[in-house]
C-alpha cells in the first residue's frame, strides 16, 4: 500500500481502519480534483493569449488596410 506523509510524521495506508482509509480516499480524490482545476486554469490561461493575440493581429490588419 502507499506511504503517506502528514506533518513530517510517515504513515502507512495499510495500518489504516475503515474511517482512515474514507479520510485518504477523500484527499486522494480532492488531490485529482485539484490537478484537473489546474489544468483547467493553465488551459484557459493559454486560451486568453491566443485571443489576445487574435485581437491585435485583427486590428493591425485593420490599421494596414485603412492605411491603404
Amino acid at each position: 500500500m502507499a506511504k503517506l506523509t502528514i506533518d513530517e510524521v510517515e504513515y502507512d495506508t495499510e495500518d489504516f481502519n475503515e474511517d482512515q482509509m474514507k479520510v485518504y480516499n477523500e484527499i486522494l480524490y480532492a488531490h485529482d480534483q485539484l490537478n484537473r482545476l489546474n489544468y483547467t486554469v493553465q488551459v484557459l490561461n493559454e486560451r486568453c493569449v491566443t485571443l489576445s493575440k487574435i485581437i491585435v493581429d485583427s486590428s493591425k490588419e485593420v490599421e494596414t488596410t485603412d492605411e491603404d
